[in-house]
């Protein structure tokens, strides 16, 4: 099982080994840590594309919707 690395204070990085056999990427909250009032998590996908990185923004995250 991956673990999200720490990259900066607020931003968090987990690779995904063999991603060309997966189908799906779920990201939820478990409750255990809600976000303080009022913030959300951005989710973001990276790949590189012929050497360009390229990242794209997938949805959020936050304690209305986990």
């Amino acid at each position: 099982m991956n673990s999200f690395q720490r990259v900066s204070e607020n931003q968090f990085l987990i690779q995904i080994p063999d991603i060309d056999d997966c189908n799906h990427i779920v990201v939820y909250m478990t409750g255990e840590m809600p976000f303080p009032d009022g913030l959300a998590g951005a989710v973001y996908f990276n790949y590189s594309n012929e050497g360009e990185q390229k990242w794209i923004y997938l949805g959020k995250v936050c304690n209305q919707k986990p």
